[in-house]
């Protein structure tokens, strides 16, 4: 296939970090900007003490014409509105990709989406933006994308981003994803941490109450196998991430809204269809929503 035209939706850190791995390697990738975005001719990204600029090319929504690629790296309650934003643009050829932190629903995304091939994907990569258009790249990750077979554009993907592979059934791994924010970004948020913290006193031990009460979530789904896996894994992005700033803990020292809501409701709904007690988690759930006035 001919190299694909890259379109984001949603240019924060994530959004920053694939630009910048897609026009490193020579692929054309643009951004859709939202009507009050800062319009810069370039972006910082810092990785391992190095900082590099990177040329944007801007779109707006409307203008955009069809779009064979979409990558939507928005906030989880903002997916669904880009989308429709950009709807006039897809198609049934069209291929949109969804990386993003909260548990939303496929059918609505599909309805969304004017019968566009759709995939998931999920990556543990770490970066927090010191202003809006520089990302510090503080965790290296691993990114999966899935969805049936893999698509012939995975080939241009991972030449500008080699830590990634396929997942044909990616739902576990969506969990999965669910599950380590759920552990990471609520109590960095409460907290006012970075990742690392959460695994020194005093917030060892919660961190790890919280860990083990996912695990078993993760096993009620029938994910054995990643279930007993998850400490090991959850405990890892943690380490990889130790100087991150979660993407929660930003938006609560941003005065922004935050993804609570998509992370963990949809947990505690499936612990109570299940009458399964996770007493560490609907505390911190109940937490957040005193201490941030929800």
């Amino acid at each position: 296939m001919n190299q694909p035209t890259w379109h984001i939706l949603g240019f924060g850190a994530i959004g920053q970090i694939l630009h910048s791995g897609f026009v490193e390697q020579g692929q054309r990738c643009k951004v859709i900007a939202k009507p009050s975005r800062d319009r810069s001719d370039t972006h910082l990204v810092t990785d391992v003490g190095q900082t590099r600029e990177i040329p944007i090319e801007w779109v707006k929504a409307a203008h955009t014409g069809p779009i064979t690629h979409l990558l939507v790296c928005t906030k989880s309650y903002d997916a669904i509105e880009a989308i429709q934003s950009v709807s006039g643009c897809l198609n049934a050829d069209s291929q949109i990709i969804i990386l993003i932190n909260g548990m939303l629903d496929t059918q609505d995304v599909k309805a969304a989406s004017k019968g566009a091939q759709l995939y998931w994907g999920l990556t543990t990569e770490g970066g927090y933006r010191t202003s809006p258009l520089h990302t510090i790249h503080a965790g290296t990750g691993l990114t999966k994308l899935g969805g049936d077979t893999p698509p012939l554009w995975f080939d241009y993907w991972v030449r500008a981003h080699p830590r990634s592979e396929w997942v044909e059934d990616i739902e576990p791994h969506r969990w999965q994803k669910l599950c380590i924010n759920a552990a990471v970004n609520p109590l960095t948020a409460i907290n006012g941490c970075v990742n690392g913290e959460l695994m020194n006193d005093p917030l060892a031990h919660k961190t790890q109450q919280l860990i083990a009460e996912l695990g078993i979530l993760l096993s009620t789904k029938g994910y054995a196998e990643i279930a007993d896996r998850f400490p090991a894994v959850c405990n890892e992005v943690i380490y990889r991430t130790a100087k991150n700033q979660s993407s929660m803990l930003q938006d609560i020292q941003n005065g922004k809204r935050t993804e609570i809501d998509l992370i963990l409701p949809p947990l505690l709904h499936l612990a109570e269809s299940n009458h399964i007690p996770v007493p560490t988690l609907r505390e911190l759930y109940e937490t957040f929503l005193l201490r941030f006035n929800r």
